[in-house]
């Protein structure tokens, strides 16, 4: 049996970094304890800690997150759900990541375009790309209500 894609999220007071890792360990290993008296395995090398802060996070300082004995890595960034997460929340990566996917599709549409009926070309991009664009742009106005 498998279980994917489970997040913990935890918030503490800046400076109490060590508090909240203490924490975070102890959670992981009641969920630890719960799975393995279900019959489940939690995989450490596929789970990752991701800090995040308005200021730059030294990973090294922190104390290590462990599954079992076994420490997780600390990351800059992950993806959830098709988002990049960043440790500053900042939308650099995942618009970034967008312009890239948008940039090699359009690419790739450019070289059949000369044997692409128009009306085709329009279903295309509408299918391809603009999905693309408005998930940039609402990840942007939303990001805007929290300036």
């Amino acid at each position: 049996m498998h279980a994917d894609d489970v997040q913990i999220y935890l918030s503490n007071i800046i400076g109490l970094s060590e508090d909240l890792c203490a924490r975070l360990n102890e959670d992981l290993q009641n969920i630890s304890d719960w799975a393995e008296r279900n019959s489940l395995h939690l995989n450490p090398l596929k789970s990752t800690v991701l800090p995040i802060a308005k200021h730059d996070i030294d990973a090294a300082s922190l104390p290590p997150i462990l599954i079992g004995s076994e420490p997780l890595k600390y990351v800059s960034k992950a993806t959830s759900l098709g988002f990049v997460l960043n440790s500053d929340l900042s939308c650099a990566d995942h618009i970034n990541q967008s312009v890239s996917k948008i940039y090699f599709t359009l690419r790739n549409l450019r070289l059949s375009a000369a044997y692409t009926p128009t009306d085709i070309k329009v279903k295309l991009v509408k299918q391809l790309i603009v999905p693309v664009i408005s998930t940039v742009v609402n990840l942007v106005l939303f990001a805007l209500d929290f300036v």
